[in-house]
């Protein structure tokens, strides 16, 4: 195999969340929780900035809710300094208030995701278990403000996960937020849940998994894993104090597991063999992405946010969303 530079880099810079939603294995992460040492993230900046050229995103949150991390916005503000480029967080959004909605922004962030999956006040929280719907929708509200305030470039999107407690809400969905969404900024995520590689079948496929070309992931301790399904690390490949992270990436081991996806043999792999994410990938379902107004311009999990070249190709109408 090829030399691999990862361009997507995962930085579990808080383990722990406040929300306890029924899609997702919090239950599962084994501890400790709470912040990445400074120590670790700078040690990290510095090995990412010797391939900065080669980077398409930095997203700064794993396992956890990022903004239980005090110091979120000095470790964007460190990123951005070293010359790092899109780098951004995904959020529940439910600590966003006036204060840390500008403090974020002021840090400039380049792109911004909160999970937001119902605008029917039960729905959503029966999905957010632990979370209070007008908290959150007063949190994306802020969120905005403090950005076109700022007249700042920060791009954000609204991701819903479709499942069956808000089942058929995605259109009015996109009604309600496209007037207050920025047409040339912001976008609108819809997606499908995935089993996190804990499926009750022992075989999804053999698809290969474009995660372990593209993407690195860092949990909390600076220890390099397989993926964002592998939270606790049951594919341990080293730490970044110890071994420089293009080093880990290009390991005989990490090599064997590439070649094993590229040959067809995923199946092969426990934790691999448990997960539908390649499958769901290839049907265009698991992370459709769009314009506030709903028009599609990449099915593709693995594309970075404010993908300016998917952007401008060929368009496709929401309607997709809903054909057999």
């Amino acid at each position: 195999m090829s030399f691999m530079i990862p361009e997507n880099i995962s930085i579990e810079t808080f383990r722990g969340c406040n929300a306890r939603c029924i899609m997702c294995p919090v239950e599962q992460w084994a501890p400790p929780y709470g912040p990445m040492k400074d120590e670790v993230f700078s040690c990290l900046v510095r090995q990412m900035s010797e391939f900065k050229d080669k980077l398409k995103s930095v997203a700064l949150f794993g396992n956890g809710e990022p903004l239980l991390d005090k110091k979120l916005e000095k470790r964007i503000v460190e990123c951005k300094q070293a010359g790092i480029a899109n780098v951004g967080f995904t959020s529940n959004g439910s600590l966003l208030t006036e204060t840390r909605a500008a403090g974020i922004i002021e840090a400039l962030p380049d792109w911004i995701v909160i999970s937001f999956d119902s605008l029917d006040k039960e729905a959503y929280e029966n999905i957010r278990i632990r979370l209070k719907f007008e908290q959150v929708l007063a949190g994306i509200n802020n969120l905005i403000a403090a950005r076109n305030r700022r007249k700042a470039k920060t791009h954000i999107s609204l991701r819903f996960i479709e499942q069956e407690k808000n089942k058929g809400q995605f259109e009015g969905y996109v009604s309600f937020w496209a007037p207050k969404l920025d047409a040339d900024l912001d976008e609108l995520h819809y997606g499908k849940e995935h089993n996190w590689a804990s499926g009750p079948e022992a075989f999804y496929g053999n698809t290969p998994c474009g995660f372990v070309f593209h993407k690195s992931y860092v949990l909390r301790d600076g220890s390099v894993v397989l993926c964002c399904t592998d939270s606790n690390a049951e594919y341990n490949f080293g730490n970044v104090m110890e071994t420089p992270l293009l080093e880990i990436m290009n390991k005989p081991r990490w090599q064997a597991i590439r070649q094993l996806h590229a040959s067809g043999k995923r199946s092969s792999m426990k934790l691999c063999s448990a997960c539908n994410i390649p499958e769901l990938n290839n049907e265009g379902v698991l992370s459709m992405k769009m314009t506030p107004s709903g028009t599609v311009f990449s099915s593709d999990t693995l594309t970075p946010f404010d993908n300016e070249q998917a952007k401008s190709g060929a368009k496709q109408p929401f309607t997709i969303l809903h054909q057999p």
